[in-house]
């Protein structure tokens, strides 16, 4: 949004609807920005990364369900998914100028918490919250960052 004229500089438009099956909080970092996206119609999620001048889509990787924001540390984006029909969700670490995926790793499909987390960094570390859905335990999960 331009400060002084309070317009927007530009919009994209996403295929979310509902506002609770919607997108995470985008972040930015280095003229991009990044936001999940789900498909409702075809059960299809995705990260995606646009131009921060322009809103020019940049890139799109399908990672199924993912209901945090993800996580920016040096040329990394670190984000959770849910393939809805494998029955199977990950911790994804994608190249952020390209999205190709660098390493994923499996998370528990039963927890409930892990796939609802944001990925956080720390210098050599990928933090999420954990804990199994029928016992309602939280945790806290630690994945190295170079090999998940």
């Amino acid at each position: 949004m331009n400060a002084d004229s309070g317009q927007f500089l530009w919009i994209s438009r996403l295929t979310s609807f509902f506002w609770y099956f919607s997108m995470g909080t985008p972040v930015a970092r280095n003229g991009k920005v990044y936001v999940t996206d789900l498909d409702w119609y075809s059960y299809a999620g995705y990260i995606k990364c646009f131009n921060g001048q322009t809103g020019n889509p940049i890139w799109s990787k399908k990672i199924g369900f993912s209901f945090g924001c993800p996580a920016l540390s040096d040329e990394s984006v670190y984000i959770s998914g849910l393939d809805f029909y494998g029955y199977s969700a990950y911790l994804y670490n994608l190249n952020a100028n390209t999205g190709t995926t660098i390493w994923k790793t499996p998370l528990d499909i039963y927890s409930f918490y892990t796939l609802f987390s944001s990925p956080t960094c720390s210098k050599d570390y990928i933090f999420m919250g954990g804990g199994e859905f029928f016992s309602y335990s939280k945790s806290i999960v630690c994945y190295d960052k170079d090999t998940g």
